[in-house]
């Protein structure tokens, strides 16, 4: 009985594990996989965060970088190529006058050479080319000037006009003269607009033998220089992307102050131009920029530096990174930056991404969640009635085989018990309490209850009976005497140790024999 007992509770156990283990296991799974999913998502993210950046400033960095030397080389190109273009304006403008001279001088051969050189010069004084910095004068075969727009030097002779080195002009002139070809020289001379320094020329002059005439042109270098200058900070001033707009300083001095620079550009702060810099200026975080820009400058030449400044189209000041270049040419500072802030509209968007991404795996999670647990509740139920059934089945056959076995102990007078020796709990059968003839609502079966009915003569061997079949877990029977009531009994103990989930377990059966007892006395 008492094993059966044994049988049935394993069975609820296992009806219990049937019904609710699969689905914890689906919920388990599902509830790890999602936190797995997540966990790698937002690794993902970070990841694709962190190279977005990367990338991000790469190409932003690139742009800037490539914008500057772009403008740069353009500056390089223009003061490689300043001379032979001045030469080849010179030539054409020479040329020019030449032919004037050649139609002047049909027009009028019936004058002479005299009358006629008159005219020219007056013809030749009424040209000027480059925003009237260009102008023609003429020479006579004796270097004299005959034409100038400064009047003073007319009548003068170009060999009393010494150079910086002390050669004449007329030394330098006729030293360069090729017929038929335009010839070249480069000397110091005053401006017409300013008399008292003079600036370094190249004069173009050719011969024009019907006059026996020189006639000559030229352009100062600083002047050449100053007009691209002037339109190569008009074109940059044009810049339309304002987000990586050219900025142009002119250099006063690299160690900083304050007027260290004048600002030449700047489309987004026009307020600017033509002001002088103050290196003491610090921007909305503090950083004196300009001090650190101008450190990169002395140390590198070049860099990029991160800093605070305002953004076209907003009034507050955002994070830039500025890329300075030094022209030591023409001392200028060419810089163009990037505001980042466009990243964090990108990384805005992945992180909306990654949302999305995230509400749609717990939703999908759920729902295939709760799809599966709805399908194990139904396949476990369907399992359950099954098992439940054949357990109301297999239960009426263990009722059955119960009372079957209560009559045959009736009959045969045998009870059984068992003993928990770990907990010290004991049970005995119905029959147990009849051989015992005690109510078994009222006394609480235990080992001294037993030992108590057990003939005073027996009980040292009952114990030591009971002793050596806990130690050496083996069956043992014994033949002793019980008192009940003044009577004496016969009976007859079987039992045998079973170890059920690490508990030691004694079941056995008990016999009263006192009438065969005294039955086989008589014989």
């Amino acid at each position: 009985m008492c094993i059966l007992r044994l049988k049935m509770e394993k069975q609820k156990n296992y009806i219990f594990e049937i019904i609710f283990l699969p689905i914890l296991i689906i919920i388990f799974l599902i509830i790890s996989i999602t936190i797995y999913n997540i966990h790698l998502t937002k690794k993902q993210l970070e990841k694709q965060i962190k190279d977005k950046r990367v990338e991000y400033f790469d190409i932003q960095k690139k742009s800037v970088y490539n914008k500057v030397q772009y403008l740069n080389s353009e500056i390089k190109i223009q003061n490689n190529k300043i001379e032979f273009n001045i030469k080849e304006e010179l030539k054409e403008k020479i040329n020019t006058a030449i032919k004037i001279s050649e139609n002047i001088f049909k027009e009028n051969k019936n004058l002479s050479k005299k009358q006629i050189v008159k005219i020219l010069s007056e013809r030749l004084s009424l040209l000027s080319y480059n925003k009237n910095r260009g102008y023609y004068y003429i020479l006579d075969k004796n270097d004299q000037l005959i034409e100038h727009p400064i009047k003073e030097m007319i009548g003068k002779s170009t060999s009393n006009i010494f150079d910086v080195d002390n050669v004449s002009l007329s030394t330098k002139i006729r030293k360069s003269l090729k017929k038929d070809e335009v010839s070249f020289v480069k000397y110091h001379f005053y401006k017409p607009n300013n008399q008292k320094k003079k600036f370094l020329k190249i004069v173009a002059v050719k011969y024009f033998e019907p006059l026996d005439i020189l006639v000559g042109t030229g352009e100062y270098i600083d002047d050449a220089i100053n007009e691209f200058k002037n339109d190569f900070i008009k074109k940059v001033s044009q810049n339309n992307d304002m987000n990586k707009y050219v900025f142009i300083l002119d250099v006063h001095n690299i160690n900083g102050g304050k007027s260290y620079a004048t600002m030449l550009a700047n489309v987004n702060r026009k307020e600017l131009v033509g002001k002088v810099l103050d290196d003491e200026v610090r921007d909305s975080k503090g950083n004196l920029y300009r001090k650190e820009y101008l450190k990169i400058l002395r140390e590198k030449g070049e860099g990029f530096l991160k800093y605070w400044y305002k953004k076209p189209g907003v009034k507050e000041h955002k994070e830039k990174y500025t890329y300075f270049y030094l022209n030591k040419e023409w001392n200028w500072v060419i810089a163009c930056g990037f505001y980042p802030d466009d990243l964090i509209s990108q990384i805005e968007k992945l992180n909306k991404q990654s949302s999305e991404y995230l509400d749609s795996l717990i939703r999908n999670s759920l729902f295939w969640g709760l799809i599966f647990s709805c399908v194990m509740i139904l396949l476990s139920t369907i399992i359950f009635y099954k098992i439940q059934r054949r357990i109301k089945k297999d239960q009426k056959k263990l009722i059955q085989s119960q009372e079957n076995l209560k009559k045959a102990q009736k009959i045969s007078k045998i009870g059984s018990w068992s003993y928990n020796f770990d907990t010290n709990e004991i049970i005995f059968s119905d029959e147990i309490y009849e051989i015992f003839e005690i109510d078994k609502n009222r006394k609480k079966p235990s080992y001294e209850l037993f030992l108590s009915f057990v003939h005073n003569d027996d009980k040292n061997r009952v114990n030591t009976v009971f002793e050596k079949l806990l130690k050496d877990k083996k069956s043992h029977e014994i033949t002793h005497r019980i008192k009940i009531k003044n009577k004496i009994k016969w009976v007859n103990n079987q039992s045998e140790v079973f170890i059920e989930k690490s508990n030691t377990i004694v079941i056995g059966t008990l016999q009263d024999i006192t009438e065969k007892y005294e039955k086989d006395k008589k014989i």
